[in-house]
C-alpha cells in the first residue's frame, strides 16, 4: 500500500484496502507519530497490530508471494485433474 503525502495535496487523508477475506489495512494522517512518520493497521476478524509502514510493504510482498503459490497449485490442479 503506497500511502504518502505523494498521492494527495490534502493535509489530512485516509487510504484503505479490504480484501474479500476479511483482511483490512488502514492508514491516515492520524496514525502519523510526532516526526510525521506514518503507520498503518492491519485489520482482521481476530485481532489487528499497528504497522510502520515499511512493515506493511512486507506483508505486502508476503502477501503477492502467498498468491504466486495459490495460483501455480491451482494451475497444476487442474492440469492434473484433465
Amino acid at each position: 500500500m503506497k500511502a504518502d503525502h505523494s498521492l494527495t495535496p490534502l493535509k489530512d487523508f485516509r487510504v484503505e484496502y479490504a480484501t474479500r477475506g476479511g483482511l483490512r489495512a488502514v492508514t491516515n494522517t492520524s496514525l502519523a507519530d510526532k516526526k510525521g512518520a506514518m503507520s498503518g493497521v492491519i485489520l482482521t476478524e481476530q485481532g489487528g497490530a499497528i504497522l510502520t509502514m515499511a512493515q506493511l510493504a512486507e506483508v505486502r510482498e508476503l502477501l503477492v508471494k502467498a498468491k504466486g503459490v495459490l495460483d501455480e497449485t491451482r494451475k497444476t490442479a487442474e492440469k492434473t485433474a484433465k
